[in-house]
């Protein structure tokens, strides 16, 4: 069987905690698949304008392989772009077995198309 990939497309945050107290926020995601010793990462275009809503509308793709599926996770951080260092705003983690068919172990029939 070959290996799927699964699609994200990674849309918008809203009402996010303006970690830069004084100017407006240019937020970026980070979107990481991690497994057993392997880890794909994407980022995300900066939001130059959407300060605590962010929107990117970015599509990212992963080649998901059977152990991955069944024990990886995959996690979104959204950093605030700074000049002197980039801010941690907050993640999100999720059991890559969630985003994949029930071909995968989740057995809801949710998931990405092979």
């Amino acid at each position: 069987m070959l290996n799927p990939t699964l699609e994200l497309n990674i849309n918008s945050a809203s009402d996010l905690e303006n970690v830069n107290h004084i100017t407006k926020m240019d937020v970026y995601a980070v979107i990481t698949l991690l497994g057993d010793k392997s880890e794909k990462k994407v980022k995300t275009p900066v939001d130059c304008y959407g300060g605590s809503n962010p929107n990117w509308n970015h599509a990212v793709k992963f080649s998901v392989d059977e152990k991955l599926a069944r024990e990886g996770r995959l996690t979104i951080k959204l950093f605030s772009s700074r000049r002197l260092g980039d801010k941690h705003i907050g993640e999100v983690e999720v059991p890559s077995v969630y985003l994949l068919p029930s071909t995968y172990g989740n057995g809801n029939g949710h998931g990405m198309d092979q």
